[in-house]
């Protein structure tokens, strides 16, 4: 696969997206497991809101998640509780990239993410465009464990 080139907002949050898939891929691993179980509804929410706490959603927001799904109607199956899940994850996140504004000066960027997700290349590659557009760019790093 051809490395991808970098030069708009849309396809830095495209790459984070991507590097992002080992998660992702585990948490709708477990979800798709819970489709085909019948369990009651509250066994149902509390895996759900383990997977999630395990996909490192945080636990703010898989506490508003799951208050959420909570107020949904008591017969739902656990397809229809994975599909608001999706719905609930879609609202928050948004469907649509929204573009990189760095029009007014100074512009701060935070880049956040799992270990391992692309956030050092990801950033670098930002700042590489950003310095081509004739921009001034200061990289801080912020790193748990290590100076990235």
């Amino acid at each position: 696969m051809a490395r991808r080139q970098i030069y708009n907002g849309r396809a830095v949050l495209s790459l984070l997206r991507d590097k992002l898939s080992r998660t992702r891929q585990a948490l709708w691993q477990k979800l798709s497991h819970l489709k085909g179980e019948t369990k009651s509804k509250e066994e149902t929410l509390t895996e759900l809101a383990e997977a999630l706490i395990l996909a490192d959603v945080g636990l703010t927001t898989t506490e508003k998640i799951m208050a959420n799904l909570k107020k949904k109607p008591i017969n739902k199956s656990p397809t229809d509780l994975v599909e608001s899940l999706k719905e609930e994850l879609l609202e928050i996140i948004g469907r649509k990239a929204a573009p990189l504004n760095v029009n007014c000066s100074p512009s701060v960027v935070m880049l956040v993410g799992a270990n391992g997700g692309g956030k050092t290349t990801s950033l670098a590659k930002l700042a590489y465009r950003l310095k081509k557009e004739g921009r001034q760019v200061i990289l801080v790093a912020a790193d748990t464990f290590r100076a990235a």
